[in-house]
């Protein structure tokens, strides 16, 4: 590839059309008189007979030429047989710690810059260790164009890193990994593969990271929930921290705790109310990796509920007790679930619940039997002697499918789109109302509509405490060996340029002698 040490001369290239301008405008030449024309009949062929603009002289490419071979030597041009460096950056969660003096991806970046600061010319591509595909490309005239963009790689890391399989690693490319060594994978990757340089940055050992945040509906009071917090202490030494736990800005909880080495602890702890925020935990002081010093968890609201109609006493109360639901007071329509009975309308909702009664109910002589479809609900036992059912009315399977059947006789029906499902059996039955599969019943079509609705869910937040250690572990020596980016100093093209230059300058004068001696011979 062609390089320049003095590049700022190229500008004068702009001045080639100035070139063609000068040989395109000419004066006219007076007029000289003489014994006879015939005489002068070469001069009188290059005379211009019309205004001062003619056809610009076919000389000004050569002497444009001239010009430009002038301007490029003064440039420096230098042909180097330059390779290319693929840069495998790690760039996980570990590169976030703060070394006291700067971040030790900070770190990183510059120890690269200086690194590539000493090499001759070059291309480069740099690779995200975290997240495949994800790469800048440059060469050694846009150095410092890199930098903005993998710096904001750090601004969201990712998961883990995975490292690249070997026909992802050019063969005829230098390979270098910038890293602080502190994830173990890397360090058996770079054990094996072909790499000429390895950066290494970091000192920082100690660390304690919040890894889980779960909770759950209490099992021992209506509205509670139970918690459980569990800390992992990824560094060198024991680790005093104090652990609080907030709702928005309010202090819920606070515990001191010592973690040893390489040790776990697990916190638990009950909530008597629901939390109506986002749950953040907290530890303080702050340690050299503040990005796992925090995690917060986001539980569900109670899902917003409403009866249309008139649900009767053994429905209504099972669904008045669901821990899931709510029923808002006031009249707005607007809720998450709309409970239908009978044939009445509802108003707009993500889901609709509809219990069908027209007419009389009516025994079922056959065993009823759950669909494919049904999915978790099969899970549900119903004996048809429990059940009674309505006539089929003018709700139905018809865009849907049956979920709940007796032979041809459909019982439960789902419609997808708009989320739906109907139901024909008698609810008010007291020999179904009586049996502990009614609510569990309920509850299954209830977390069909609405997933969130999910009776002793547990929700979490996790991290691995693998991307918490970050303690820099002693990497291998290169097998590839020192590198060899460049083929040498390269060669100089000024001299070049300038004997060509020169040539053509001679080539120019004889031209122009030639043809003030053919315009001064006469004929």
């Amino acid at each position: 590839m062609i390089e320049w040490s003095s590049p700022g001369w190229l500008w004068g290239l702009v001045v080639l059309p100035l070139v063609w301008a000068l040989h395109k405008l000419r004066a006219r030449r007076g007029e000289l008189e003489v014994s006879a024309v015939f005489l002068w009949r070469f001069a009188a062929s290059e005379e211009t007979t019309g205004s001062r603009w003619s056809s610009a002289d076919p000389a000004w490419r050569r002497r444009a030429l001239i010009l430009a071979l002038l301007i490029l030597a003064e440039a420096g041009a230098r042909w180097t047989d330059s390779r290319s460096i693929e840069i495998w950056l790690d760039d996980s969660v570990s590169m976030l710690v703060d070394e006291g003096e700067a971040k030790r991806h900070e770190m990183a970046l510059q120890a690269l810059r200086e690194a590539l600061e000493d090499l001759s010319p070059f291309r480069a591509v740099i690779h995200s260790l975290t997240y495949p595909g994800r790469s800048v490309r440059f060469d050694s005239l846009s150095a410092n164009r890199w930098e903005g963009e993998v710096d904001s790689w750090f601004q969201d890391p990712g998961p883990g890193v995975q490292m690249p399989l070997a026909m992802e690693m050019g063969p005829d490319a230098v390979h270098w990994l910038v890293t602080d060594g502190a994830d173990s994978d890397v360090n058996r990757w770079a054990d094996t593969a072909p790499l000429s340089r390895i950066v290494q940055v970091g000192r920082a050992r100690d660390n304690l990271a919040l890894t889980a945040l779960a909770l759950r509906p209490s099992l021992k009071s209506e509205n509670g929930l139970n918690g459980v917090l569990e800390l992992a202490n990824t560094g060198d030494a024991e680790a005093r921290r104090t652990i609080e736990l907030y709702v928005g800005e309010h202090m819920l909880r606070s515990w001191s705790v010592v973690v040893s080495s390489g040790g776990t602890e697990t916190l638990a702890f009950d909530l008597p109310d629901p939390v109506d925020g986002p749950l953040i935990a907290r530890s303080k002081p702050a340690d050299a990796l503040a990005y796992d010093d925090e995690l917060a968890l986001a539980y569900p609201q109670r899902i917003r509920a409403r009866l249309f109609g008139a649900c009767g006493r053994h429905l209504s109360t099972a669904l008045s007790v669901h821990p899931a639901l709510t029923f808002p007071s006031g009249d707005g329509n607007d809720v998450d679930l709309a409970v239908v009975c009978g044939n009445g309308e509802a108003g707009a909702s993500r889901a609709r619940l509809r219990f069908q009664r027209t007419g009389r109910s009516h025994t079922l002589g056959k065993p009823v039997l759950w669909t494919s479809g049904a999915r978790e609900l099969k899970h549900v036992f119903l004996d048809h002697r429990w059940l009674r059912a309505f006539p089929a009315g003018a709700f139905g399977p018809d865009s849907g499918k049956a979920l709940l059947a007796a032979g041809s006789e459909w019982l439960i029906a789902s419609n997808e789109n708009p989320s739906e499902i109907d139901v024909r059996l008698d609810m008010e039955f007291q020999a179904f109302a009586e049996q502990p599969e009614y609510p569990v019943l309920i509850a299954g079509l209830i977390e069909r509509l609405l997933p969130e609705a999910r009776l002793d869910r547990v929700h979490a937040a996790r991290r691995s405490s693998g991307e918490s250690r970050i303690a820099p572990l002693p990497m291998p020596e290169p097998m590839a060996g020192p590198d060899r980016i460049s083929g040498g100093a390269g060669v100089d093209l000024s001299p070049y340029l300038i004997i060509g230059a020169i040539g053509l300058l001679v080539l120019d004068m004889r031209r122009c002698i030639g043809r003030a001696e053919k315009f001064a011979k006469p004929v």
